[in-house]
């Protein structure tokens, strides 16, 4: 059974992160955050293991991500942007002292991640084939 689903692909996704809920804190908002990433981490690691990639570090799979599908062009550019972002704003969530993310920025990054994995889980998908 393959590990990503989604109703336009026929791959099954696993659940997206909770949305945003109104009166939550912002200080709510860093897991919110940290939780879309590993939804991403997670698909893009079953991408690559899907061609026999993988990476014991976070930072690895990024590389390995823009190498074999960025830098190539069998996904937009744009999105491995947004991958970097994503990794780079859970880090400082994560680890860096007294940072919070607005509400609002991490809404559209909530939505962004759910565009991104929809497109991995396609690619995964047309792997398959």
């Amino acid at each position: 059974m393959p590990l990503l689903t989604g109703s336009r692909t026929g791959v099954r996704l696993p659940p997206p992160p909770p949305p945003y809920a109104p009166g939550n804190s912002q200080e709510r908002n860093n897991p919110l955050l940290s939780a879309g990433y590993f939804f991403s981490f997670l698909a893009v690691s079953a991408l690559l293991l899907a061609e026999g990639l993988s990476s014991a570090k976070h930072s690895g799979v990024r590389a390995l991500l823009d190498r074999h599908w960025i830098v190539p062009g069998r996904l937009p550019k744009d999105m491995g942007r947004f991958y970097r972002h994503l990794f780079d704003a859970r880090q400082k969530g994560d680890y860096a002292d007294l940072v919070t993310f607005d509400r609002v920025e991490v809404s559209l990054w909530v939505t962004e991640t759910e565009r991104f994995v929809e497109q991995v889980a396609r690619s995964f998908a047309g792997l398959l084939n």
